[in-house]
């Protein structure tokens, strides 16, 4: 497959994100950018202000599915918009709420899976702890990670079920020429400053 007929679509958007919150030095601008760029596309699909940038740019569609509305009962055992201490609760309300209480747990996710990362020198009692905890860590976190992406990804509505090709999303919002390549080593070389 050609580079430029790769397809981006939400799982991109959150990988970059999640990369984005943490990542400091140069390569964090291109993150940045490139969070942007999925989000002008997603946001004019939605009918939305295409120039919004990031952070306020991650906006909901207005229409979710039933289908979508049901998932999101049976892996949270939630049923957006009924609540009984609230008659002004509606679905895109507690919608938009979980999301971003969701994308939050994410970060959150995220810094314990990348706990001792990058330890080089340390006690062979401490190294055997840190594998231990990092093996269990990973298993653990993935886990929860793919169950919270996944109620991410329905929160955040129908129209965020299309994709981009890499070329559409270069010429039209703002995508970074950077190739993942080279952003890992941008990334790499941020990391030993």
């Amino acid at each position: 497959m050609n580079t430029e007929d790769q397809l981006l679509g939400k799982e991109a958007l959150l990988k970059t994100y999640l990369l984005y919150v943490k990542q400091q030095g140069k390569s964090r601008s291109i993150l940045k950018a490139r969070v942007n760029a999925l989000l002008r596309a997603y946001n004019t699909l939605c009918g939305m202000n295409p120039s919004s940038d990031f952070p306020d740019g991650i906006l909901i569609d207005t229409e979710c599915s039933d289908e979508k509305l049901n998932e999101i009962y049976e892996i949270t055992g939630f049923r957006l918009g009924e609540d009984p201490h609230n008659p002004y609760a509606t679905v895109y309300n507690d919608r938009m709420d979980m999301f971003h209480a969701l994308m939050k747990y994410r970060v959150k996710v995220e810094d314990i899976r990348r706990t001792y990362v990058g330890v080089l020198e340390c006690s062979s009692g401490f190294m055997k702890g840190m594998v231990h905890t990092t093996q269990l860590n990973k298993l653990l976190m993935n886990i929860i990670a793919e169950k919270v992406d996944r109620v991410i990804y329905l929160l955040l509505g129908d129209k965020y079920d299309k994709y981009f090709t890499l070329s559409e999303l270069m010429k039209e919002y703002g995508y970074p020429s950077v190739s993942d390549k080279e952003l890992k080593n941008m990334i790499l070389e941020d990391m030993a400053d």
